[in-house]
């Protein structure tokens, strides 16, 4: 979790291992929130009362709690080996800390229910079916906004996943694209009839572009490892989209893309230390996101309008989350005193100059401290 801030600080009896470091970003926040966290972390099937969950997330929280819950039983994420549970509910204890209103912690509990358990597009239409049935029609549209629904296509193509760069390999991986939405049920291809085009677009454009230097193209680097990131950006653009456009006028439609904003600042803060590709993982991700919603932020910021203000908060939240990781974990690692982490350390110093400069972020646990109260503050008449 994070939140406020604590400082390091020399004491007579000598300096602090951390004094040579900034402040610290700790959670400081709610003794309910943190509980909550702890307890659903390190106690398997820990028994949740209602009074826990509603004092930590709000009255009309506990069925999505209890329903997220189930859907994800049995599940563990990779980097902490936790249910992965544990992830939706402390995206949704953070959207709680910054005083967000029911539909945003809504949806940050229901937000992996979808794409976790789905192999397939018929899985996700009757899961977002399920979903509406029991939460609305709003709720079952923002957890959609936040289903990967370009990777799930990429994830049936029944192709090796070594497949290399080579003369045809693109116009094959359009044609099994092809494949798995000509054997789906008419309704899913019209539901997903625009993140099928969007790739096959991709892959034709990708063909174009690449057509005549292959040759320099790594052979480790696979095709279905750079669709992957290029669905990936597809995905980002279409929740920008959907911020953009779901609703007429001027307003913004910010409850997938603020959970998202949240959602990446979990996932930095639980990440590998140690390990560069998780690193590497993440990074893109949050490099992704940033990018891809930036002209949203730069448009609402020099908007006149005051009426939409928290997702440029957000937005800056979390750059200034994405640096102060990164910092946090070069000094996990100079405190190991390992050799063999040398070259990770030089990595993500590197990557934080990098990033410094690409987002004009200094101080960023003050800055973090200072977005909170500021976020917190224009959620008060939510």
């Amino acid at each position: 979790m994070a939140g406020s801030r604590t400082r390091h600080t020399k004491t007579q009896g000598g300096a602090s291992p951390l004094s040579d470091f900034e402040d610290s970003d700790v959670f400081l926040g709610d003794t309910q929130l943190k509980a909550l966290s702890a307890r659903l972390a390190l106690e398997d099937d820990a028994q949740i009362t209602a009074e826990e969950v509603t004092a930590a997330l709000g009255v009309g929280s506990l069925d999505a709690f209890h329903y997220a819950r189930g859907c994800l039983k049995g599940l563990v994420r990779r980097t902490t080996s936790e249910e992965a549970f544990c992830h939706s509910a402390d995206v949704a204890i953070r959207a709680s800390d910054l005083g967000f209103p029911k539909r945003h912690i809504g949806t940050a509990l229901l937000h992996d229910t979808v794409e976790d358990r789905s192999r397939s597009l018929p899985d996700i239409q009757d899961q977002l079916r399920e979903v509406a049935d029991r939460f609305g029609s709003e709720i079952s549209s923002d957890v959609r906004a936040m289903t990967n629904i370009h990777g799930v296509i990429l994830k049936q193509i029944e192709l090796p996943s070594d497949i290399a760069f080579e003369p045809g390999a693109l116009a094959a991986v359009r044609d099994a694209v092809l494949s798995v939405r000509d054997g789906l049920p008419e309704s899913c291809q019209t539901e997903f009839s625009r993140e099928f085009h969007q790739i096959t677009y991709l892959l034709e454009d990708l063909d174009r572009s690449r057509s005549g230097h292959r040759t320099g193209i790594p052979p480790e680097h696979t095709v279905r490892s750079d669709l992957s990131l290029h669905a990936y950006r597809l995905f980002i653009a279409d929740m920008a989209d959907d911020a953009r456009g779901r609703y007429p006028g001027p307003s913004l439609h910010e409850v997938p893309i603020i959970v998202k904003s949240l959602d990446i600042i979990d996932n930095l803060r639980s990440s590998d230390v140690s390990s560069r590709s998780a690193l590497e993982r993440i990074l893109f991700k949050a490099e992704a996101f940033l990018d891809g919603t930036f002209y949203l932020h730069r448009c609402i910021a020099e908007s006149e309008s005051t009426e939409q203000t928290a997702f440029v908060l957000v937005y800056d939240y979390l750059k200034n989350n994405l640096v102060e990781q990164l910092v946090e974990r070069v000094k996990a690692l100079s405190l190991l005193g390992e050799r063999r982490f040398e070259r990770l350390t030089r990595y993500l110093s590197r990557e934080i100059v990098r990033l410094e400069a690409k987002y004009k972020v200094h101080s960023p646990v003050r800055e973090i401290a200072r977005l909170r109260d500021r976020i917190r503050e224009a959620n008060v008449d939510r």
